[in-house]
């Protein structure tokens, strides 16, 4: 995963990370064993708009 990100507000590249939050997305089972997905989403913090935002998940 890159290291900045675009504010989608104004457009200024950030390389500031606010926070990092974790999704677990559950899939159907494969036999008897569960099947998570474990998903980083950064959240950085525009200097420009001094607000935080979220990277696009990229599938």
């Amino acid at each position: 995963m890159g290291k900045e990100s675009s504010c989608p507000r104004c457009g200024t590249r950030s390389h500031r990370l606010h926070q990092n939050h974790r999704y677990l997305v559950k899939d159907l089972p494969w036999g008897e064993t569960f099947i998570f997905l474990e998903i980083n989403r950064r959240q950085f913090k525009c200097k420009k708009c001094v607000k935080p935002f979220s990277r696009n998940v990229e599938y």
